[in-house]
C-alpha cells in the first residue's frame, strides 16, 4: 500500500451537511499508476461550501527529504504506521475488495522508546 483514500459524509436526514475527504500518499514516486501533486506541489488543502465559500492552502509543513521528514514531519511515520499496521489484516482477509467494516480494528503500538 503506496495511498489511501477516507471519505467520510454526515448526513441530516437525507442531505450531507459534512464531507470530508483525505489522501495519504507514501510520495508521489511508489505509485502506479502514479499521482501528481500538480505544480502546486504537496500541500494541505481545506474547503468549505458555504455563503460564502472558502479555500485554504497550506504550504511548507512537508519536508524537502525523507530523512528530514523522518525529524520534523512526524505525519510521514504516522500514514506509513497505518499502512505498515495493516498488512497482517490484508493478508488474512479472504479475497476480493474489503472495507474497513470488513476488517478487524487496525491499530498500532508506541514504540519501544516512547513506553513506559
Amino acid at each position: 500500500m503506496a495511498r489511501r483514500r477516507f471519505h467520510w459524509e454526515a448526513l441530516v436526514e437525507d442531505t450531507v451537511v459534512v464531507q470530508i475527504a483525505v489522501n495519504w500518499l507514501m510520495g508521489s514516486e511508489n505509485l502506479d499508476p502514479p499521482w501528481s501533486f500538480g505544480p502546486a506541489g504537496e500541500r494541505y488543502e481545506i474547503e468549505v461550501r458555504g455563503s460564502p465559500d472558502t479555500c485554504v492552502t497550506i504550504k511548507g509543513w512537508q519536508p524537502q527529504t525523507v530523512a528530514a521528514g523522518l525529524k520534523s514531519n512526524p505525519g510521514i511515520v504516522a500514514t506509513a504506521a497505518h499502512c505498515v499496521n495493516a498488512i497482517p489484516a490484508t493478508c488474512a482477509a479472504p479475497a476480493g475488495i474489503q472495507s474497513f467494516f470488513d476488517l478487524p480494528l487496525i491499530t498500532g503500538r508506541a514504540a519501544p522508546g516512547l513506553a513506559r
